[in-house]
């Protein structure tokens, strides 16, 4: 991993555990693991290569079998907050009449780091009690109760 990588992966760390995961660490190969569901890559750089970025990351999201991933790139002379975020269209983000293709990186929805920890924690916290509602009651909950159990936590 170069220096600006490194250097990139360590402050989008410390930004993510004092805003919202404290389990965030430093993973192998420039990641970041310890965020419940999500699979997080770092990037020191901007390029012409999202396409390419994005492959690698659902390919690490498939093999990690999570369900959520978060694509960071760090921009120069911003603090971590305002770096850019790439997330798939997910049911909170949905713009479209119909299903956008996750694998496509036109679909993916760029905006700074903090609104993305503010979409990604909702998704985690929706994930995490549609799995406790399923085991418990042996039912999969309805959109409305789950958006209405995310607003109470919020």
């Amino acid at each position: 991993m170069s220096r600006p990588a490194a250097e990139a992966a360590r402050t989008a760390v410390g930004y993510l555990k004092y805003e919202a995961f404290a389990g965030a660490e430093r993973g192998p190969g420039g990641g970041i693991v310890g965020i419940p569901f999500t699979t997080v890559q770092v990037e020191a750089e901007a390029g012409p290569d999202l396409q390419s970025r994005v492959t690698d990351l659902l390919g690490a999201r498939d093999a990690a079998g999570d369900p959520f991933c978060l694509l960071v790139v760090r921009t120069k002379r911003q603090p971590p907050a305002t770096w850019d975020a790439y997330l798939p269209p997910m049911w909170e983000l949905e713009y479209a009449s119909e299903p956008l293709p996750e694998r496509e990186a036109w679909t993916w929805v760029r905006m700074d780091l903090r609104l993305a920890v503010v979409h990604l924690g909702s998704a985690i916290r929706t994930w995490a009690f549609r799995d406790l509602y399923s085991v418990s009651t042996g039912l999969e909950p309805s959109l409305d109760r789950i958006r209405e159990w995310t607003r109470s936590v919020a």
